[in-house]
């Protein structure tokens, strides 16, 4: 890897001074670059190659000079004072339904060097909020409502396929079992098991347990667990995400006892968009009333024991 320049800064750069060219010339040279950047050609070529693997960047041969140009879709996003703006981008593609563009948005702020868990929270997870809205409110029907989930999703995949910190350190003592307790809480699960991987953690996800619930009372939650997780292996937390007060339950009542039996494992309840707030639960180590932000700095803070 070339040395010396932050990467999301080169991109920064070469995507504006490319943008400011003429498009009729059809790009520019490794030599114009350099100069436009004040880096040598060496540099400049380094970085080329790299932004050309990642997808930012096409080139072309016209005889004996390289000519460099954006691929379509190109932006380039600064962070932290972006996340708004991205944000904002993110949610028209998914007004307009547009898989491609809202994918896109996502590599966009991937390649600019944002924060997963940011780029999760405050990007992706509004927008799935915002969708559940709309079906609510009777602006969209289910057919669409599908159809953005399932953009919603491949945008997630996208951000973990693209995030180093999802193959690293993976499994070392962090380990997390997430259940979504009903079908409206299946998009945060999925966000909190982004999270928790490019964080480096062991994830189970289950997905949507509502219509298998039965199979915590027919099989043993420790018997369950134990299928993917070892006491050796430190800490197992499990996260339920539910969106009514009888989900919470039913799988506290569940799971907590698997948990009581054996100070390794660990249950945390997530009530989010609950039609009334919950209070009083008892059968979890912990609640947490909606905050998915909590619910991963708890996790961080019982690894770390």
């Amino acid at each position: 890897m070339a040395r010396g320049y932050p990467i999301h800064d080169v991109r920064r750069r070469l995507i504006k001074a490319l943008g400011d060219a003429d498009a009729g010339r059809g790009g520019m040279s490794g030599v114009e670059l350099a100069g436009a950047l004040g880096m040598s050609r060496t540099t400049v070529s380094k970085y080329l190659r790299m932004l050309a693997a990642d997808g930012t960047l096409d080139r072309r041969e016209m005889g004996n000079v390289t000519l460099w140009s954006l691929r379509p879709g190109q932006e380039s996003f600064a962070f932290p004072d972006d996340y708004f703006r991205a944000a904002s981008a993110y949610m028209e593609c998914i007004r307009n339904a547009s898989e491609s563009g809202a994918v896109q948005v996502v590599r966009n702020c991937v390649r600019s060097g944002a924060s997963t868990t940011s780029l999760v929270l405050d990007v992706v997870l509004p927008a799935s909020d915002a969708i559940r809205d709309m079906y609510e409110t009777g602006k969209i029907g289910t057919a669409e409502q599908n159809y953005l989930g399932g953009i919603v999703s491949r945008s997630l995949h996208e951000i973990e396929v693209r995030d180093p910190g999802t193959r690293a350190g993976l499994g070392r003592g962090r380990s997390v079992l997430v259940i979504a307790a009903d079908s409206r809480s299946e998009p945060v699960s999925h966000a909190a098991c982004s999270i928790y991987r490019s964080d480096g953690w062991a994830v189970f996800g289950l997905g949507d347990m509502s219509a298998a619930a039965g199979v915590l009372f027919d099989l043993d939650f420790e018997r369950l667990a134990g299928k993917v997780w070892s006491p050796k292996d430190g800490p197992l937390v499990t996260v339920v995400f539910s969106s009514t007060a009888e989900g919470l339950n039913f799988f506290a009542d569940s799971i907590y006892p698997a948990s009581r039996r054996s100070r390794r494992m660990h249950l945390l309840l997530c009530g989010r968009g609950l039609a009334e707030p919950v209070s009083g639960m008892k059968s979890c180590d912990y609640y947490i009333d909606g905050d998915v932000s909590k619910v991963i700095q708890i996790s961080d803070a019982i690894s770390a024991r």
